[in-house]
């Protein structure tokens, strides 16, 4: 989901000039909250799940399946639930571990829901996680409207086909944001972290996203695809983009296509900062591994896919890169990064004398300035690297009213930039202002949601 701020958000330009700003507070930030925390010990062990649900309308009659932009409406309805249901049972401990708390995602059919409470390390904890998840939907089909159904797919098969709305809503290729030729504006959560996304990462890029995914041919496949080409090429600059595209290829163009895919996400908490750098280089191999053993993705803009996994489609639809960062043009200032920054790690970051220093041996672009002020300020080379690897990327969101915080106690510059490298695995600092006590944690992001709870 990202850092959710409150407030007016920058234009890409003036986001563009405050950049060098948000990198050099960003990493006074990461350095305050590193020396803060780093001698602490024996944090005790805890975890939680992501699980992002989408809603869908079916028409019996019809035998018809679309989406409503309801999410915002649905949570509304569930935090006043929440509400009730703990006011009711005051002093019960469980009853509230059987809640959720429920947030925005970036599409207005996506709704995510966590536990309201952390699992322990304990069996008891591990057997409480099908119930909890288990009653997360049964609350969330209680405020739907009739008709209305809750999945845990990745993706909704039809999505960006015609009338895959509920209100038939048509796509605006020059509008404001997107400028999509299959999802309308009107499908980004109206918090105004998510539409600045979109609008961003395309003025960067200097063209919208281009997501190419391989078509799995059949008899029918031809035909499709020769449909999908006049469409495309009926629009202005339709020809480039049938250049661009590969042979017999799915072609989308929004970032709803990636960012609208659901997930299981789940995040651990170490005993310390040594334990949780530990955990991120061992979850980074198993990454790709628990990505192919729940693939659900078979399916996208209707067509049967080659592949059956979300994550490069995702990737493709965050990608900011402007052509010479993507080694196609000549780099007036030599800065080629080589892959979109939703993708897998980097580098191991671990000091273990497992972590052996020839496992880095892909040389990867870092920000100079950030990795040289690093280590003068006493981080390790490991960690060094890492941040400035993550620091290489452009901020892509700034709200007006928070571009003056105390460097202290804040870490919204911090965040900006690491909540917008969408890796297989992140490594989470502490944040300054910290009166829930929370510790050195490791998100582990690579899993596609299930069907169902088992």
């Amino acid at each position: 989901m990202g850092l959710l701020t409150v407030g007016q958000p920058l234009s890409w330009s003036s986001t563009k000039a405050k950049a060098e700003y948000i990198r050099e507070h960003g990493i006074i930030q990461f350095i305050n909250s590193y020396n803060k925390y780093k001698n602490n010990l024996h944090a005790p062990f805890k975890w939680g799940d992501e699980v992002e649900f989408f809603v869908c309308q079916m028409d019996e009659n019809e035998k018809r399946a679309r989406l409503p932009f309801s999410a915002p409406e649905v949570i509304a309805k569930l935090e006043s639930i929440s509400e009730e249901v703990l006011d009711d049972a005051e002093g019960e401990v469980m009853s509230k571990e059987k809640l959720a708390i429920w947030h925005p995602e970036y599409a207005n059919w996506m709704i995510e829901a966590t536990p309201a409470a952390p699992y322990d390390g304990t069996l008891d904890g591990i057997v409480r996680v099908q119930d909890n998840m288990a009653n997360r939907r049964k609350l969330l089909l209680s405020v739907l409207q009739d008709g209305q159904q809750v999945f845990t797919l990745p993706v909704f098969p039809r999505l960006g086909c015609e009338s895959f709305t509920v209100d038939d809503i048509k796509p605006d290729s020059d509008g404001e944001v997107s400028k999509s030729l299959y999802i309308p504006d009107s499908s980004i959560q109206p918090h105004p972290r998510f539409p600045t996304l979109t609008r961003n990462i395309r003025e960067r890029r200097g063209e919208k996203v281009m997501i190419s995914v391989p078509a799995y041919l059949d008899k029918n496949t031809a035909s499709t695809l020769e449909t999908q080409a006049k469409k495309i090429l009926d629009v202005d600059g339709g020809n480039e983009i049938v250049a661009q595209l590969k042979e017999n290829s799915i072609y989308m163009d929004a970032m709803a296509f990636g960012m609208g895919a659901g997930c299981l996400q789940v995040t651990f908490q170490s005993a310390d900062v040594t334990e949780a750098r530990l955990i991120y280089d061992q979850l980074a191999v198993l990454g790709p591994i628990m990505l192919a053993m729940t693939a659900a993705s078979p399916i996208w803009k209707g067509i049967l896919a080659d592949i059956d996994a979300r994550w490069n489609i995702i990737s493709a639809s965050v990608d900011d890169r402007p052509r010479e960062e993507r080694g196609l043009d000549q780099s007036s200032n030599g800065k080629v990064l080589p892959k979109s920054r939703y993708s897998t790690i980097d580098c191991y970051i671990s000091e273990s004398k497992l972590n052996r220093e020839h496992f880095n041996d892909v040389p990867i672009p870092m920000d100079e300035t950030s990795y040289e002020t690093l280590l003068s300020e006493g981080i390790d080379s490991r960690m060094a690297r890492h941040v400035a690897h993550l620091f290489v990327r452009d901020p892509l969101v700034i709200f007006e009213d928070k571009l003056s915080v105390n460097d202290e106690t804040q870490t919204d510059h911090m965040e900006n930039l690491w909540s917008t490298n969408w890796n297989s695995v992140r490594f989470k600092p502490p944040p300054l202002t910290n009166p829930h006590g929370i510790q050195w944690r490791v998100e582990f992001r690579t899993m596609e949601v299930g069907v169902t709870e088992f």
